[in-house]
């Protein structure tokens, strides 16, 4: 168990960290996560962004083991299953994408990542009407999710519903008038 001091310090690391991950220093972020993991090594977050960075630069085997660990550590650890799920989606494993993004959903029926996710699996897997329900789903638990509504407008455009993907398109537009 760490002190308060302790904890103060972690998380102003943690804090660095995560800018550096937002600004796309992912290997100044693997060398810091694996130095604090040695230190830290049942805490979970830092094996998922060790994991996410892992991803980011196109390791993909690699990122699922760091997920698993994050996983085995904390099986509630939503955010590196629905990582998980991204790895596999990334290398054609869609059946365990699949797997991963539902687990998410069935602890957390609104996680929003893992419903657009999922909604974007199913897009690729050609699964249109599924994944207009998922972006749908996404959306009416946050109008103003730009991926979802250009997921949705997309997804729309491929099924020939026209006027249900300029409604989309128009969304963003209006969100972000730069775009």
């Amino acid at each position: 168990m760490i002190n308060k001091n302790q904890f103060e310090i972690f998380k102003s690391k943690v804090d660095v960290l995560l800018k550096h991950y937002n600004a796309g220093n992912y290997a100044h972020v693997l060398k810091e996560t694996e130095r604090m993991n040695k230190r830290y090594p049942q805490n979970s977050f830092l094996f998922n962004l060790s994991g996410s960075c892992l991803q980011k630069i196109g390791k993909l085997e690699d990122s699922k083991k760091f997920f698993n660990f994050a996983i085995k550590i904390e099986n509630n650890n939503l955010a590196a299953i629905n990582n998980l799920g991204n790895s596999h989606k990334l290398l054609y494993e869609f059946d365990e994408a699949e797997k991963c993004f539902k687990k998410v959903l069935n602890k957390d029926p609104k996680h929003i990542q893992s419903i657009i996710n999922l909604g974007s699996l199913n897009y690729e897997l050609n699964k249109l009407e599924e994944a207009i329900e998922l972006f749908n789903r996404a959306l009416e638990l946050d109008n103003n999710l730009i991926l979802a509504h250009y997921n949705a407008g997309l997804t729309h455009q491929s099924l020939g519903n026209i006027d249900k993907a300029k409604f989309h398109y128009n969304k963003i537009l209006n969100m972000n008038p730069k775009m």
